[in-house]
């Protein structure tokens, strides 16, 4: 499984990254995944274990966030870096302040954020 290297933290106990899961009141919240990354590969980490296929990993907004914090999904939108998405050198994009939540994306496919 690959994640994007913005998408892995560390902690005292090693890396992690946050996934999507449903709340206990409906919607979705945050939940610390601790991993065992491996190598590099591309802009990606290949994570040996803590993921499986279908995960869906938090992207963007990671820095704002915690464990049970109340996450939404962003739509689909152009690959980060490139014109209008958040952060591009445009100067169109970007979070909105005080925003917590973030995109997630299925482990193994770090192009296409997840839809709800």
């Amino acid at each position: 499984v690959r994640v994007p290297q913005r998408a892995v933290l560390e902690g005292p106990a090693g890396k992690f990254v946050y996934v999507v899961v449903p709340g206990d009141k409906g919607g979705d919240k945050a939940d610390m995944r601790p991993i065992d990354a491996g190598e590099w590969s591309g802009d990606a980490w290949v994570v040996r274990s803590g993921l499986k296929a279908g995960d869906r990993v938090i992207t963007d907004g990671v820095m704002k966030i915690g464990p049970g914090a109340p996450v939404s999904l962003a739509p689909p939108g152009p690959p980060p870096g490139a014109a209008g998405a958040p952060g591009a050198a445009d100067g169109k994009g970007g979070e909105k302040s005080g925003e917590k939540g973030g995109s997630s994306n299925k482990a193994g496919d770090s192009k296409s954020p997840e839809k709800k």
